[in-house]
């Protein structure tokens, strides 16, 4: 839970605070407020006691802010919103009185019901252990190419998050709906407590993290802001800035994600990614949902991209490849290449490093030595 660091009267008169501040406050705690629950508590933000927190049971977003120390009262979320996004002027004073709560603003006054804070749940986990500590920016770019690949439909729960190992100076971020897999490598200490895949005599258990409280974190992240891990064998949190994002972990056992990397990787094809998607894009015209492949062909300097289907015609596109591997042919799903290619930006490795493996004929992408793709063929003959 976030740490209040500054002491301050408590004042059961009303508490003033800066408009924008608290509009921000209440738009990010809001992002975890239950929209449906038979605890109608949890659909009410809770302020006081420097916080402003939302939750839905499975997880919980604490914002701090250092003006509001005042006695916890809930408010409904969807009304405080629109009451703070219609207001004008610089503050905004909440004064609580019995079961309302006074809301004034420059000109506008309104007085909404409250409900008991003690009703208001909350779990305070003690004896996290912290996994990594990394920079808004290099924790943004790591959830943005991963978190396409997880299936929130399947009944395999473990699927539907994120998988976090950590092992020496390495972290991974993994995720895999079984078509596909994305892995993200960053930099940890060493120092840090390691956890592993399969639980081995005193080592942790890696975390399956629920996507939604990552993403969170990642938007919050500023560039140069640091965000810290924590976990335990069932709740995992995050912290960057003033806010910490609480959340219970999936249950289940995450696939053997390293088994799918070939170790010995046929010669890459390297590509510019701004070539491929384009082609890409340019191939999959003709694609539909019965006939959604598209067909690569590598051979030398050029990879052939063509794709059919009976309703929507034909397609053959040319592609430059700035460094050839061995002649190969594998039918892909083009969003899935998208997928991969998407989080990429200017600053990161221009090419991209297709191998495609003859045995099985999963291909395997890399974006620098950090980030890697594996989709599943389709067949050539669907």
């Amino acid at each position: 839970m976030a740490t209040i660091t500054k002491e301050r009267k408590k004042t059961r008169t009303g508490i003033t605070l800066d408009l924008v501040e608290f509009r921000n406050a209440v738009k990010t705690a809001g992002k975890a407020v239950s929209r449906r629950s038979s605890n109608t508590a949890v659909t009410n933000l809770c302020i006081g006691n420097g916080l402003v927190t939302g939750t839905d049971l499975d997880c919980r977003i604490d914002v701090e802010l250092m003006d509001a120390q005042c006695e916890q009262v809930l408010l409904p979320r969807d009304r405080l919103q629109t009451i703070l996004m219609n207001a004008i002027g610089d503050t905004v004073t909440l004064t609580p009185d019995g079961s309302t709560c006074r809301i004034e603003t420059k000109g506008c006054e309104w007085r909404l019901p409250t409900e008991s804070a003690a009703e208001f749940p909350l779990w305070e986990p003690d004896g996290l252990n912290p996994i990594l500590s990394m920079t808004g920016d290099e924790f943004g770019r790591a959830i943005r190419s991963v978190v396409y690949a997880i299936d929130k439909e399947s009944s395999r729960y473990a699927l539907g998050g994120v998988f976090i190992e950590c092992v020496g100076t390495k972290a991974f971020f993994v995720a895999t709906d079984g078509r596909r897999l994305s892995a993200a490598e960053v930099v940890r200490d060493a120092a840090t407590d390691d956890f592993v895949a399969e639980p081995n005599g005193t080592e942790k258990k890696s975390p399956i993290v629920p996507s939604s409280p990552l993403i969170w974190l990642s938007n919050l992240a500023g560039a140069d802001e640091t965000v810290s891990l924590e976990c335990d064998s069932s709740t995992f949190r995050g912290n960057v800035g003033g806010v910490t994002v609480t959340c219970r972990l999936i249950d289940g056992r995450f696939p053997r994600w390293r088994d799918v990397l070939t170790s010995e990787l046929p010669p890459p094809h390297s590509i510019l990614r701004t070539d491929l998607s384009h082609a890409i894009s340019c191939a999959a015209v003709v694609s539909t949902e019965a006939s959604k492949g598209v067909l690569f062909t590598f051979d030398g300097d050029t990879l052939t991209l063509t794709a059919r289907s009976s309703e929507a015609g034909e397609s053959v596109v040319e592609c430059p490849v700035e460094s050839a591997g061995d002649p190969a042919r594998v039918k892909l799903d083009p969003k899935f290449v998208h997928a991969f290619l998407k989080p990429f930006g200017q600053d990161d490795e221009p090419c991209v490093d297709v191998h495609v493996c003859k045995a099985d004929g999963k291909t395997i992408m890399k974006v620098g030595d950090s980030y890697t793709g594996v989709i599943m063929p389709l067949s050539e003959e669907g």
